[in-house]
């Protein structure tokens, strides 16, 4: 099992690890680690969805 902290700054799976590039998020094409900070199968966050929900509220008052 590969830690996220660890996953996360593989230059094969996301180049120049290391740099603050926003960027590489708009970017079209297939999103393979897009939830991945919340983990994922029978050991993903209790506290996903609630999180989400945050977001999307936060989002709506801006």
């Amino acid at each position: 099992q590969v830690g996220l902290y660890a996953m996360g700054r593989d230059p094969e799976v996301f180049p120049k690890p290391e740099q603050f590039r926003p960027q590489r998020w708009l970017a079209a094409g297939p999103k393979h680690f897009q939830g991945l900070s919340f983990g994922f199968g029978p050991r993903q966050c209790l506290g996903r969805r609630i999180a989400e929900l945050e977001m999307q509220l936060f989002l709506m008052h801006v």
